[in-house]
């Protein structure tokens, strides 16, 4: 039996149904770039909402993976990621309108039989033809429209969050959000502790105090050394919806290239500094793949906002601290503006 949560405001013909088919795609934030590409396509289309449909593969509910990546992130772990990351990103998008998940592809069709009205992303969808969603068409999308509504934390994660803020840092002190990758899997992409332990160090702590969140894959093991000193959100590593709240709350995030970045890559409200894109010896983060998803690397993309930067260059503490300086400089300007 499915799953469903819709909208009681729904108006017939005025959604998108977004095909997130499992087949095909991974259980991970990259949904939350599937998500902008339906919103951009609903925007062309003059529909206001979005429908996520969840789709299982054939089988074992989610597609085979790479064998290294398996060994790490299993079918179980994968199946336990559908409510722990894709629904918490459905609920905090803001042209949500709710979502369905299938437990059989039968199931699929069937409901899309019964909503042939509404039109599906990505384009020509069809469960028994799948097509996936595209990196260089999303971008290409939102290089033409830069306004859009993307994601943003919940009002009650925002409150969780403040009275977290409020016993945990010295009153009057602005939170810098560090997000760490911690992984098994392509560890050459992990961050640089050493820097972040020194950055976390040398930081004015009359103004900013440094807060770390944790990998969740890494959340249970004992701290690194280097990191025992400092204030750690942990529940921000298994609550997105408070992970995204303390985004929002952070005078300045930073963060190298992980998944949970993307939630700060479409969320206004997020400040932040997102660096060690590149690695040449990992095949999802190459120049050539970022060359592939419609970026040019190097430069800015087209959708970003005030007070958010990309940085090609590692997390070495020269580039960190620099680059930290640069953006409290911009938004001091900003804010007396």
């Amino acid at each position: 039996m499915r799953m469903q949560q819709e909208s009681q405001n729904t108006i017939e013909g005025n959604r998108l149904l977004a095909c997130y088919d499992l087949e095909l795609s991974p259980v991970t934030f990259d949904l939350v770039w599937f998500l902008m590409g339906a919103e951009m396509a609903g925007r062309k289309l003059n529909k206001q909402k979005v429908h996520l449909l969840i789709i299982p593969a054939v089988g074992d509910k989610v597609r085979v993976e790479r064998s290294e990546y398996e060994k790490i992130i299993n079918r179980d772990s994968r199946l336990w990621r559908i409510h722990a990351i894709l629904l918490p990103i459905i609920n905090m998008f803001c042209k949500s309108d709710g979502f369905t998940i299938f437990t059989s592809r039968d199931e699929a069709i069937a409901y899309l039989s019964n909503h042939s009205n509404d039109p599906v992303y990505p384009e020509f969808y069809n469960v028994s033809f799948p097509v996936e969603f595209r990196y260089v068409d999303v971008n290409n999308q939102l290089n033409k429209y830069s306004e859009y509504k993307g994601f943003t934390a919940s009002s009650q994660a925002r409150i969780f969050v403040d009275t977290w803020l409020s016993t945990n840092i010295p009153q009057g002190i602005k939170p810098v959000v560090i997000t760490l990758r911690q992984y098994n899997y392509m560890p050459s992409r992990n961050s640089n502790l050493d820097a972040w332990a020194k950055f976390a160090e040398n930081i004015d702590k009359r103004k900013y105090w440094p807060v770390f969140i944790p990998d969740t894959q890494s959340a249970f093991d004992p701290l690194a050394k280097q990191l025992e000193k400092f204030t750690f959100f942990n529940e921000a590593a298994w609550n997105l919806e408070l992970r995204m709240a303390i985004y929002e709350a952070a005078h300045i995030n930073l963060m190298i290239n992980n998944g949970p970045a993307s939630l700060c890559h479409f969320n206004p409200n997020c400040r932040y500094i997102y660096l060690k894109i590149i690695d040449k010896n990992c095949f999802l983060a190459t120049e050539d793949y970022f060359t592939s998803l419609g970026l040019t690397v190097g430069q800015q993309p087209t959708f970003i906002k005030l007070g958010q930067k990309w940085v090609w260059e590692d997390d070495n503490i020269d580039v960190i601290e620099r680059e930290f300086k640069k953006m409290c400089d911009l938004l001091t300007i900003n804010d007396n503006s």
